[in-house]
Formats: C-alpha cells, structure tokens, sequence
C-alpha cells in the first residue's frame, strides 16, 4: 500500500477504514507475509505534533491487522510542508521504533533504512527511505548502506518511495536524477540477487523493465 495522504475531514478518514476493512479480510484468504506501506501516510503540511498524531492512528490501525508492517519514508511523512520537518530520529521514532527483529541502518540515517530476512524464502526485503533532511533523494550514508545490504546470498525485493529512476516518475525533472539516485539505481542493475524494486509517489500502477523489474 502507498500513498494515503490521511486528512482529518468528513470524508478520507473513511476511505482509511474501508482500505484497512479490505486487507482485514483479504488476510482471511491470503496468507500475507507482511503488509509494506511505501511512504506518504500523511499530508505532512501541519505541526508536527498533528503530524505524528495521525501518524501513531493510522499505525495503530495497521498493527491491529495482526500481520507484520513494515514502512518506508515518503516525501510528506517528514512534515517539510509544515510548520518544521521531522529529523531522523524522530522520522524513526513517529513510523519505524514498532517494528521488530529487522536490521536497522545505525549511520547518520538514524535506523530509517533496514533490512528484514526470510531464511525459509531465501529471501531479504530493505527499505529505504529516500529523503535526507527534507530533500528529496538517497544520503551517501544510505548509498554505503545498501551497497553493504545487498552483500547476501538471498534474492532481494527493495522498498521505497521515490523510485530512483527519472523517467519512472511524475515530474521526472525533479526527481531520479540525482542525491544517490544513481548509485542506487546502479547497485540494482548490477546485482544478480536483485528481484525487484516496489516504490511508491506517484499515484498510479505501473510495471518496468528498464532498467530493471520495477512497480
């Protein structure tokens, strides 16, 4: 899931509810693994306190599934568009201090990328967040990172929020094309356990080959 952009009005609350009353009962047929919401869980373009009480209710709601949830950060998830955007430590503390027995990135990113292993799949899922300091794109210390995560024998599935590719992108201009977007892109394209990249931003479904398998 990606993009909820919650406000507090007398409508889009409800569209929360009935996507969370959906996955409740997709869960009883389908045995999730885990639900991983790809950033943008709010507007971000308030006080931080409001920012982060909605953020705690819409987690919340998401933990009551019963199924693990893992998230990345979105460009509004750090409040940059309210009255002060969010630091690392506490981007950590409002979406990521809940979720258990992953590998956290403890660099100058604050534990805001990690890594979560599937020995029974053969299988590492990392996220990564894509915004450092209230910019858009990839930290050198977030490039080192996943360099280093991707050093594993399993396959690997990456989640974030900007995909790192211009032409991937509404806005292209604006984002891919540079802050880490490269490295990453080219750690991706180079790496034989590299499966697929999901990523979120842009409001609609899509499937690329190029320069890798992406959604």
């Amino acid at each position: 899931v990606s993009d909820i952009h919650y406000l507090e009005s007398t409508e889009v609350p409800y569209s929360f509810d009935y996507g969370i009353a959906n996955l409740k009962e997709l869960a009883r047929e389908i045995n999730f693994d885990f639900v991983a919401c790809l950033g943008d869980i709010t507007e971000g373009d308030t006080t931080q306190e409001i920012t982060s009480a909605r953020t705690a209710h819409i987690i919340n709601r998401f933990t009551q599934l019963g199924i693990p949830y893992y998230q990345v950060i979105g460009n509004h998830d750090d409040n940059r568009y309210g009255d002060a955007t969010f630091t690392h430590e506490q981007l950590y503390e409002n979406y990521l201090s809940t979720i258990e027995d992953v590998v956290f990135d403890t660099s100058s990113m604050h534990k805001t990328n990690y890594y979560k292993d599937f020995p029974e799949l053969k299988l590492r899922c990392i996220f990564l967040n894509a915004n450092t300091d209230g910019a858009y794109g990839y930290s050198n210390d977030t490039c080192i990172w996943f360099a280093n995560a991707m050093k594993t024998e399993y396959g690997v599935i990456v989640f974030t929020h900007i995909p790192p590719i211009p032409w991937q992108n509404y806005g292209h201009t604006k984002y891919g094309n540079d802050k880490g977007s490269t490295i990453i892109r080219k750690i991706c394209t180079n790496a034989d356990n590299f499966i697929i990249m999901f990523s979120g931003h842009n409001h609609y479904d899509s499937v690329f080959t190029d320069p890798f398998l992406s959604y």
